[in-house]
């Protein structure tokens, strides 16, 4: 297969969550017309504690009420992806984390939608503190809990979660970490 000649015309669309760029791909016998979603990059982080994973509550759009999820988010500029799973679990939930590595990396979408994820693992230090949710996170973060992992397995194939990012994250945890 011939790569296409593509060309670029620049940004249609920012805000401060992500760009629209249009690009032309020249196949040769036909063309096509993308519309590449730049979401920067993200990061989740599985905590654990006594075979417990800690799930944030958040209102979502498009459930239109409350899901359960990992904690994540962007990574800001000159952070690195560890220091940005640990910074967005303290912020969403209070609890610091520690010994955390790298699970998973993987592109969400492979087409127009740019969005390089990783997850970590960690395990909770104990010691809650009073987060402090960036502004407008406040209305959305409705609480944290913790739940056996085993129960977010079944939550998953019951339909319960539906948030691809945690999906993936305690679904590869458990093939890498079985249950005995």
């Amino acid at each position: 297969m011939k790569l296409p000649r593509l060309s670029h015309s620049g940004v249609a669309y920012r805000d401060k969550y992500q760009s629209i760029q249009k690009i032309e791909a020249d196949f040769g016998r036909f063309s096509k017309t993308y519309y590449l979603h730049d979401h920067g990059d993200r990061v989740g982080i599985i905590v654990l504690q006594q075979s417990k994973m800690l799930l944030v509550k958040q209102y979502r759009l498009l459930v239109n009420g409350p899901s359960l999820e990992i904690p994540g988010g962007k990574i800001e500029p000159g952070e690195s992806p560890k220091l940005s799973a640990i910074r967005e679990c303290l912020e969403e939930t209070g609890i610091r984390c520690k010994s955390a590595r790298r699970l998973i990396r993987y592109m969400p979408g492979m087409d127009v939608y740019l969005n390089p994820t990783e997850i970590f693992v960690a395990s909770a230090t104990g010691r809650r503190i009073t987060p402090r949710p960036r502004s407008g996170e406040q209305e959305v973060v409705l609480g944290a809990v913790w739940l056996p992992v085993s129960k977010v397995v079944k939550m998953i194939f019951a339909g319960q979660i539906q948030c691809g990012l945690t999906i993936l994250g305690t679904l590869a945890y458990v093939q890498k970490h079985p249950p005995i």
